[in-house]
């Protein structure tokens, strides 16, 4: 029988993982919205800690934390302001949808970004995303541009009016 919680045999011997601390496969895969290969191979590259949760049982845990460090790392590399809403303790987390640069319901591909820009070149959009004419990030190195949306939208609003800027100044991206 475990010990009661709050007594010295508890606080002695604290369970090896803590439950909150890592989340399953399934959560990450959704928080990233990759399926288990590209988060395999993220762990493999070190973006992303996994370990083994039982032992003998080939079932895997990702570290939560090491999930809310990549995004952020993702949203500093690619230079997306941080547009998750305050928390209002630093006990609670971020909802899962709001931890990559922006939520993938806003996330258009670069065949749609082409055609709303009517570009059939990749090179070109990336050229604007370089230049930092609107949001967008890639996973990983390979990985396909993920673009935003509404700052694709805002930065087609703003050619039409004629004061089409980058978001980021050219020079600060290097």
């Amino acid at each position: 029988m475990p010990p009661a919680i709050g007594t010295a045999r508890a606080i002695e011997k604290p369970h090896a993982v803590s439950e909150k601390e890592y989340i399953d496969i399934s959560r990450a895969c959704r928080i990233l919205g990759v399926s288990w290969r590209p988060l395999r191979e993220m762990a493999e590259a070190g973006c992303i800690n996994l370990m083994e949760y039982r032992q003998g049982i080939r079932l895997k845990k990702v570290r939560y934390q090491s999930v809310v460090d990549y995004c952020d790392r993702l949203r500093a590399e690619f230079l997306i302001p941080d547009q998750r809403p305050p928390l209002s303790s630093t006990l609670f987390r971020h909802r899962d949808e709001d931890l990559l640069p922006f939520r993938l319901r806003d996330t258009i591909s670069m065949e749609e970004a082409l055609s709303a820009l009517g570009y059939n070149s990749g090179t070109s959009v990336g050229k604007l995303i370089d230049l930092g004419c609107f949001w967008a990030y890639k996973l990983r190195a390979r990985a396909p541009w993920r673009i935003s949306a509404p700052s694709l939208s805002e930065y087609l609003d703003q050619v039409l009016k004629g004061i089409a800027r980058p978001k980021v100044e050219p020079s600060s991206r290097f």
